[in-house]
């Protein structure tokens, strides 16, 4: 489930060993509230690392965000405010990853799965007017440039989350654009 999710999304070593840190998360309140009010929206559940040398820690929070000490994380999304069980959670409950850049991140959602899912799927394509479409193409473009501009990480590769990004890294430094920003460390 999440926790291997996590283990895997990063490399450092956790604090306690995994079923210690799956019954951390089984009895935390933030979860228990999520799958059971209304009001909880949203459950992260991160990798936090405390300091150089220190080990992975887990963190689970009702607030999205991504903080300095968090390696990785794992956000639950509920699409309706009904209580969550095992019958419907499938149906109720969204999750997606946080690594890196957010913009980088919604860049590649849109470019690689949602625009392409809404814009060519016929039985999508037709539910939107001509002026969702372009606002569905402009958000595509405008995270596109402003992951490229600067919401990666500008010290690091971190940005560089696929081949695609792999082969534009390329492109700009053989243009003779982005060598400095874009140089590895």
């Amino acid at each position: 489930g999440a926790l291997g999710a996590l283990g895997s999304l990063a490399s450092r070593r956790w604090e306690k060993p995994t079923h210690e840190l799956e019954l951390q998360l089984h009895g935390a309140a933030e979860l228990q509230a999520f799958l059971e009010t209304a009001a909880a929206v949203a459950l992260q559940v991160s990798g936090v690392t405390r300091g150089a040398g220190s080990r992975r820690e887990l963190a689970v929070s009702h607030s999205v965000c991504l903080s300095p000490e968090a390696e990785v994380g794992i956000v639950f999304t509920k699409r309706s405010s009904e209580p969550i069980g095992e019958a419907n959670i499938e149906e109720v409950v969204m999750m997606t990853t946080l690594h890196g850049s957010p913009l980088r991140s919604l860049q590649l959602a849109m470019d690689q799965v949602y625009a392409p899912l809404v814009l060519q799927d016929a039985r999508h394509a037709a539910l939107l007017d001509p002026k969702m479409r372009a606002s569905i193409e402009a958000l595509g473009s405008a995270a596109s440039s402003a992951a490229d501009s600067g919401g990666a990480a500008t010290d690091s590769l971190d940005g560089i989350l696929t081949p695609h990004d792999e082969c534009e890294r390329w492109r700009r430094l053989a243009s003779g654009g982005g060598a400095s920003r874009l140089s590895p460390e």
